[in-house]
């Protein structure tokens, strides 16, 4: 139709670097919050979505001309991601092991690694 839905930045490479730099920034901060405050404003971000979708379903219709039923299950399986991780947040990570020495056990954890800057 050529009508405009809305207006989107165009951002190069120094406002990926910014943006990454206030996200390390911001990292110290976010690490020292505990698990479940994580996974409550994750849950939130689910319900924000969840409330919006039809509105999100919609706009990916006029942008792309897909098909509003596809759009709405894109949106629903984009928000399933957000409650599957704040339930995640709570849950203690790490696995048992033994020790190559048969003697002892290990517990095995993983470590964030820290803010990403991804391109896709």
């Amino acid at each position: 139709t050529g009508r405009v839905l809305l207006g989107i930045a165009d951002a190069g490479a120094e406002d990926g670097k910014a943006a990454l730099d206030a996200a390390v920034a911001a990292q110290e901060s976010w690490a020292k919050v505990p698990p479940r405050e994580r996974g409550e404003i994750l849950r939130r971000a689910f319900e924000l979505v969840t409330e919006r979708a039809e509105d999100f379903a919609l706009l990916m219709t006029m942008e792309m001309g897909k098909p509003l039923a596809e759009a709405r299950g894109e949106v629903t399986y984009g928000a399933e991601f957000l409650r599957w991780f704040s339930e995640e947040a709570v849950r203690a990570f790490g696995r048992y092991s033994v020790s190559p020495d048969g003697k002892s056990r290990l517990l095995v954890t993983k470590k964030p690694v820290g803010p990403c800057l991804l391109i896709t």
